[in-house]
Order: C-alpha cells, then sequence, then structure tokens
C-alpha cells in the first residue's frame, strides 16, 4: 500500500508477481487489508523517505494483533524494540525478509509474544492521554 506519488519508485523495483501493490486505496479497504493480513511487512528504503513512514500502517497492524516485520529506519524503531515487540530487517534487503517472513510463520509462539506485547507497549505508551502527559511534561507542568 502507497500513495500515488509513490507508484514510480516503487513500480521500478522488480516486485515478485505474488506481492501485491495498492495505490491511493479507500481508507477502509486499507483497513481491512491489514485486518485480513498474517504477517504486515512495511519495506522502506535506507537512503530515501517516500511520502509515507509506515507507522500508522504498522498501528494499524498492532492494533489488529498482527506480527510486524519493518526495515530497520528511522521511522520504526523509535517506536518498537526488534525481537521484543516487533521483527526488523536490513532495508532492501530480501534475503533478511525472508528469514524474518519464514521465521514468524514457522514459530507461532513467538508470533504470539511478538503481537501481545507490541500491543501492550501500544496501549501503555503511545494513547492520547500519554501524548497529552508527555506534552504536558514538556511544558514544565
Amino acid at each position: 500500500m502507497a500513495g500515488q506519488e509513490d507508484r514510480e519508485v516503487l513500480l521500478q523495483k522488480d516486485i515478485p508477481a505474488n506481492i501485491e501493490t495498492h495505490f491511493e486505496i479507500p481508507f477502509e479497504e486499507y483497513r481491512a487489508l491489514i485486518a485480513g493480513a498474517t504477517v504486515f511487512v512495511v519495506p522502506l528504503f535506507a537512503d530515501r523517505v517516500i511520502r509515507s513512514l509506515g507507522q500508522i500502517a504498522t498501528f494499524e497492524a498492532v492494533a489488529h494483533h498482527i506480527p510486524v516485520i519493518a526495515s530497520r529506519t528511522f521511522q520504526l524503531t523509535d517506536y518498537f524494540t526488534s525481537d521484543i515487540e516487533i521483527l526488523f530487517f536490513q532495508p532492501e534487503n530480501s534475503n533478511e525478509l525472508r528469514r524474518q517472513i519464514e521465521r514468524i510463520m514457522r514459530d507461532k509462539p513467538l508470533k504470539e509474544e511478538l503481537t501481545q506485547r507490541a500491543y501492550s507497549r501500544m496501549l501503555s505508551q503511545y494513547t492520547d492521554e500519554q501524548y497529552t502527559q508527555s506534552l504536558l511534561q514538556l511544558c514544565g507542568r
């Protein structure tokens, strides 16, 4: 899933036939795709930022208890810990991505632990209340 502005960059890549790409889909369709996923992959580039940074989609997946595998970039490493809440792989390293997908598909306890810990972290640290408290602390209250 990506925006229309990202289409040209992404379609220049050699995307395997079994990978679906979706551009500018309605929000409800986007959420339904995430909710129906077995694993959610966030394949960000190492050296450039395209329009999406992956955080919103990642939080959607976490909220649906879908395990997340993401490129190890600044966009998500600030939010989740590798091998604790989500799995990371080196950006554009398809072999490492494959290993992480195989790992999560074979190890059901790992999948359950990751999704539960990511969900718990989201509820404890990334809520409206927590955001408001952080802003108040920054303001000296």
